[in-house]
């Protein structure tokens, strides 16, 4: 079994019309339709932010607390380096925008691949505050309405 780091391999793309199928993205809807923005993405700018809750009721007769899993959330928060000449990242998002990510963890996606995809609008780029010996950064938040982390890649 072959071990992946991150750099080199995981890609980032935004389609900000969406894919038909959280399940099943196509090549095309990556690789043509959506805006690659991996070229801009820092190493540890992909954060997914999950919050998962657990339903619980208290039983007087057992004495036990009854837990099943409940509600759950996510955002990403991706973290990219400020272009000034092209500056794809910052121009891609605007507040309220709605689409999709699709994160490909193995390399630039063809059919068959595993993708995660997550649908949702996202909060307006902020940019990051300066540092000594820093490239100028910013950051999107995306607040998920739907997502498919066991996407597989269509034709």
């Amino acid at each position: 079994m072959a071990r992946q780091v991150f750099e080199n391999q995981m890609k980032v793309y935004h389609n900000a019309t969406g894919v038909t199928d959280l399940a099943a993205p196509t090549v095309a809807e990556i690789t043509t339709d959506a805006t690659d923005i991996t070229d801009q993405i820092t190493a540890d700018g992909v954060q997914f932010n999950f919050n998962n809750n657990t339903a619980s009721v208290d039983m007087l007769a057992e004495g036990k607390i009854l837990q099943r899993p409940g509600t759950r959330g996510l955002s990403v928060t991706l973290t990219a380096v400020r272009d000034d000449t092209t500056d794809d990242f910052w121009d891609e998002f605007a507040y309220g925008q709605e689409g999709d990510l699709i994160i490909s963890p193995f390399g630039v996606p063809v059919a068959s691949d595993e993708v995660y995809v997550v649908r949702g609008a996202a909060q307006e780029p902020q940019p990051q505050a300066s540092s000594a010996n820093t490239f100028q950064q910013a950051q999107v938040e995306f607040p998920a309405t739907d997502w498919n982390f066991k996407a597989t890649v269509a034709v």
